[in-house]
């Protein structure tokens, strides 16, 4: 009974100092937390325990990526379009030519 009455003192001055903190009443922070609670176990939780298939098909993605950019260099003539459609700068970069032709991209 005692640890019970420990909690309740401990949710009570957490509450305070929350209201004193934010300017809202205790009822409005305690209402703040009830939603916050309520959204983070249907909305944020379900989305973290998820989290553990993204890498592997992450993983998958660049594979996959990779295997379509071998795929794509080994057209012939993809060479010289590739070196057509780079632009040289003065400074000895090569950037990509913009959409009409007239220069790299983003200037």
């Amino acid at each position: 009974m005692a640890d019970t009455t420990a909690k309740a003192m401990t949710k009570s001055a957490v509450l305070q100092e929350l209201a004193t903190q934010t300017g809202l009443k205790k009822t409005e922070v305690s209402t703040v937390l009830e939603k916050l609670t309520e959204h983070v176990l249907s909305d944020v939780l379900p989305i973290l325990a998820t989290l553990d298939r993204v890498g592997p098909e992450i993983h998958e993605l660049l594979e996959v990526t990779r295997d379509v950019r071998q795929a794509i260099l080994g057209f012939p003539g993809f060479g010289f379009l590739r070196r057509r459609g780079e632009v040289r700068l003065g400074d000895g970069r090569v950037v990509e030519r913009t959409d009409d032709g007239s220069g790299p991209v983003g200037t």
